[in-house]
């Protein structure tokens, strides 16, 4: 049995490893996890190792892992495998969800996705800013002096706080129809040139489901009728700004984006 390490795991990176291999079902599922991007570090998870991996999980009694102790009994998997798995999911899950884009080719270079992310410090303080939709707004408002492009104008980062304060709160509490109201979002900025609408709404529906939880059920909102022209300069815009309120990271995350024709 390997000796592992997890004083460097959090909770949130170690779900969603558990996610992870929970829902591998051929040792492919596991190593194309490697073949995009790595930590750096010459090692990664080889069909072997991702093998063993799997038929480790199919001896365990419901056929899941439930802690990943349980990997230090396969043999081959030692920390530099474990520490691999966590310099890929040791990220936020907003910029998990927009790498992945470009990744998979569902955006190309064109297509600029930005988010900004409002933290908190317990899960208290985040129930009580996205349960109440002034404090909700007020906040937003706050962070778009992070997420405007710096040659936006004073003014017309104006009207954006002015437009977000005032907006009504569209909240959504099924994440998978949320993915397909954050899908039409993005659809709206090339709706005559853009096919990709389902593989966008397939990318979208996990990156939600990540961020549901019992005690805040709603996991996606849009503040209507802000116009996202007045927090960047150039390229196409849409008018709308999506909330993903994960609970699970105790974070709001704003988005925004400019297609570039």
């Amino acid at each position: 049995m390997a000796k592992l390490n997890f004083d460097e795991l959090d909770d949130i990176t170690a779900t969603r490893i558990l996610r992870f291999l929970n829902q591998a079902f051929r040792p492919e599922d596991i190593t194309q996890l490697f073949t995009a991007k790595s930590s750096g570090e010459d090692y990664g998870i080889g069909k072997g190792t991702a093998k063993k991996i799997i038929e480790a999980k199919r001896e365990l009694p419901r056929r899941r892992f439930t802690n990943l102790q349980e990997l230090a009994n396969i043999k081959g998997f030692g920390q530099d495998k474990l520490n691999e798995l966590m310099a890929q999911f040791n990220i936020s899950s907003a910029e998990k969800f927009r790498a992945g884009l470009y990744e998979k080719k569902i955006l190309f270079d064109n297509f600029k996705v930005r988010f900004h992310t409002i933290s908190f410090d317990t899960e208290e303080a985040f129930l009580a800013v996205v349960q109440d939709e002034e404090r909700l707004r007020a906040a937003v408002a706050a962070s778009l002096n992070e997420l405007a492009t710096p040659d936006v104008s004073p003014a017309a980062l104006q009207v954006a706080k002015d437009q977000t304060t005032a907006a009504y709160v569209e909240r959504f509490q099924e994440s998978n129809i949320a993915s397909y109201a954050f899908a039409l979002w993005f659809y709206h900025f090339d709706q005559d040139n853009w096919f990709a609408y389902e593989k966008m709404r397939m990318e979208i529906e996990p990156f939600l489901l990540e961020a549901f939880n019992r005690k805040n059920k709603t996991n996606f909102a849009l503040l209507k009728g802000v116009n996202n022209k007045n927090i960047n300069l150039g390229g196409v815009t849409v008018t709308d700004l999506p909330l993903v309120l994960s609970l699970t990271e105790k974070a709001i995350f704003v988005f925004t984006a400019q297609l570039f024709d």
